[in-house]
């Protein structure tokens, strides 16, 4: 329930590369009383769209996955029907930034 809690109201994915997180203290009601910082909320969120660890992000993925499929007609008939659910994409702004970056 705490992870639910700090992913859905806590945790900030920024539509462009160069936007700023917003420079909050977040107050998490953990059996330490440990603080989130403003920082911290944007690298969990924000390491989906990125290329720090793999070679693709989650769209270059999506993207590259669509694109080595045999036709054509299959291909465009991905990309016009993805869809984003559960977990990590109830992030705010996961799918708004999904689809900016797949455009």
């Amino acid at each position: 329930y705490l992870y639910k809690y700090i992913r859905e109201k806590h945790c900030y994915i920024p539509l462009t590369d160069s936007e700023e997180v917003p420079s909050t203290i977040v107050t998490v009601g953990c059996f330490s009383g440990q603080t989130i910082s403003g920082s911290a909320r944007k690298v969990v969120a924000d390491s989906f769209f990125k290329n720090n660890l793999s070679k693709e992000n989650i769209v270059e993925f999506t993207y590259n996955t669509i694109m080595h499929t045999t036709d054509l007609t299959t291909k465009q008939i991905l990309l016009k029907n993805i869809l984003l659910i559960g977990g990590n994409t109830l992030y705010p702004v996961f799918v708004e930034r999904f689809t900016k970056d797949m455009q």
